[in-house]
């Protein structure tokens, strides 16, 4: 990881330390649903540690459903570090997928006014973003690599 990815990083881990884990699942703990499929995503997210996030824990590997969309409004914000770590640290490819299915995630819970992020965290996470896709691999383009949450965050800087 180059000294512009470890800034990023470094912002992200401060901009979201105060956050509260660990992730929980935000729908019933009971049911048929729950007994076949929702035990299993609930291991899943009470088992990640944002300290130590791997590809494979947050997106399940047979479906690709990227595990934080089923964490209370607190998980994701507590698993963003992590998140935006691994993002760096694995294949570009992958990282992208990492970052895409986050913004996804916060910008869906951001629209539904289920989350707010604070000038930091929307900065940092901006930071990231672009620090992410100036990489060589990417050769930034803001019409192949913007995403629409980039545009709530810097509406929430302005």
């Amino acid at each position: 990881m180059d000294e512009a990815s470890r800034r990023a990083v470094a912002s992200v881990s401060s901009a979201f330390d105060g956050a509260k884990g660990p992730a929980r699942f935000k729908y019933s703990e009971s049911g048929p649903w729950y007994e076949r499929e929702g035990k299993e995503i609930v291991e899943a997210l009470l088992n990640l540690n944002p300290t130590d996030i791997r590809f494979d824990e947050v997106v399940h590997p047979l479906e690709g459903t990227f595990v934080p969309v089923w964490a209370d409004s607190e998980g994701p914000l507590w698993l963003i570090p992590g998140i935006i770590h691994e993002a760096f640290e694995i294949d570009p490819q992958k990282g992208d997928h990492l970052i895409q299915c986050l913004f996804s995630e916060l910008n869906k819970r951001i629209l539904k006014e289920e989350l707010t992020l604070n000038q930091q965290q929307a900065e940092s996470l901006l930071e990231a973003h672009e620090t992410f896709y100036c990489e060589e691999e990417f050769d930034w383009d803001s019409d192949a690599h913007g995403h629409p949450l980039c545009e709530s965050l810097r509406n929430m800087i302005r």
